[in-house]
């Protein structure tokens, strides 16, 4: 067995572990070819990863041939498809957009982030339906990772797959950027990428907080003796008692700086009140 039939056995596996080829009860029409087939006890679609191969090495044929990599704008609204088209654009030199897609930034020559990109590539058509929409105005070609339940429509080369779970999308993002570098000559065809697909995968900062947070903070606090603890209780303690202090001052300067302003108010009145009641003898004025 050669080594491109071997490395596609090995990837064929990967997309079977992130479920690359569990697709959606429903179907579009323009989809049914590349389903394999439907299951009976859920109505769930399979999707053929021989297609999805097939499709793969065609759209990284079609990124190879552009000459320049900043002609090429990689996007993905979805949160699972972020750290991906980050890492894509990284290793292909290509310019990428993650969250919310710019109105007008291929047909609004305005627009501060207006671009006249060669090549699209988006994550899911059915999400990142306004990217394509504005490519189809301006005629630039469309690739997409599509389920199947993606429309379509301005779609030049659809890769089908899972676009919604947190590993399938990532890995069809790693295995576009690999195959892009095999036809550039950067990595040898025989030798593995020794870039983790981990990488692309996405990585909800939550979690990765709680994960961290017991590891960081537990040695520390165990190798501190009694009075380290102590001592550091103690200057926590300082630390708000004297915040409290200064907030009491700053309420009481307020309180003080109200009550002058008040007694100014008042003796103006009674000097006023007191000018007025006083009579003139004849001839004088108040005012020179």
């Amino acid at each position: 067995m050669t080594a491109i039939l071997q490395t596609k056995n090995e990837d064929i596996e990967k997309m079977l572990i992130a479920s690359t080829h569990n697709g959606t009860k429903n179907c579009e029409v323009l989809v049914e070819p590349y389903v394999w087939r439907t299951r009976t006890d859920d109505g769930t679609n399979i999707i053929n990863l021989e297609k999805t191969w097939e499709k793969l090495q065609l759209a990284a044929r079609i990124i190879a041939a552009i000459e320049n990599p900043q002609d090429i704008i990689a996007f993905s609204k979805r949160e699972y498809g972020h750290r991906a088209v980050l890492k894509f654009a990284e290793y292909t030199g290509a310019r990428c957009e993650a969250g919310r897609w710019t109105p007008g930034q291929l047909t609004n020559q305005i627009c501060q982030k207006y671009s006249e990109p060669r090549l699209l590539i988006v994550n899911d058509p059915l999400v990142d339906c306004n990217p394509i929409r504005e490519a189809s105005y301006v005629g630039i070609p469309v690739i997409a990772f599509v389920d199947t339940d993606s429309p379509l429509q301005y779609v030049d080369v659809a890769i089908p797959g899972n676009t919604r779970t947190q590993y399938s999308i990532p890995l069809l993002w790693y295995l576009l950027t690999r195959e892009v570098k095999y036809l550039r000559g950067e990595i040898p065809r025989g030798r593995p990428w020794e870039v983790m697909v981990d990488l692309f995968f996405y990585r909800n900062p939550k979690e990765l907080d709680k994960q961290e947070v017991p590891v960081a903070t537990a040695p520390q606090v165990r190798n501190r003796s009694y009075w380290q603890i102590a001592q550091l209780v103690a200057d926590t303690l300082m630390l708000v008692l004297r915040v409290y202090q200064r907030k009491r001052m700053m309420r009481v300067a307020l309180r003080l700086l109200r009550t002058e302003l008040e007694i100014r108010k008042s003796s103006k009145e009674l000097l006023t009140g007191a000018l007025v009641a006083t009579p003139m003898p004849d001839g004088m004025t108040l005012y020179p």
